[in-house]
């Protein structure tokens, strides 16, 4: 959420399909991500939507949208805001979804796809594999069940 909130434009390279963002981490850690598809499509939205917000000076990415946080850079409370309304406009229900949770599934998502842990780990900015495997995939359920159970079973158990 730290590097969400502290992201400013000039660290943001925008394309039509792809892009990039230069993030500092804890401990003033420095690492570029690439991104494309959907993402790209909603930042480039974004940033045009921003512009329009108010007359915004400061260098945020993303900013407060209505009352006084509004043209404001987005803090720590507005960004849980912005997920609980998200969660509430898809039906998930709004006391289950935590912003950890986002990046601890996606770290799960990526080693069930296949994405190797070294890589898993750069994106989340960790220089130990050991942190991304005890913080953030630790046993990935999904992946011990395809191993064993057989393949007819997935579906029955919510397992894609």
């Amino acid at each position: 959420r730290a590097e969400v909130c502290s992201l400013t434009l000039d660290r943001l390279t925008l394309g039509k399909t792809t892009g990039r963002v230069h993030i500092i981490g804890k401990g003033a850690k420095e690492r570029t991500v690439g991104f494309s598809g959907a993402p790209v499509e909603a930042l480039n939205k974004w940033i045009v939507a921003r512009c329009e917000v108010a007359h915004i000076e400061i260098q945020a990415v993303f900013v407060g949208v209505g009352g006084n946080s509004k043209g404001k850079a987005l803090g720590f409370n507005g960004l849980r805001n912005v997920l609980k309304s998200a969660a509430k406009l898809a039906g998930v229900r709004q006391d289950s979804v935590h912003l950890h949770l986002l990046r601890s599934s996606f770290a799960t998502d990526l080693y069930d796809s296949g994405v190797p842990v070294k890589e898993i780990a750069l994106l989340l900015g960790h220089s130990d594999e050991s942190i991304t495997w005890r913080r953030y995939i630790a046993i990935s359920e999904r992946h011990l069940k395809k191993a064993m159970i057989p393949a007819s079973r997935w579906h029955d158990l919510g397992v894609n």
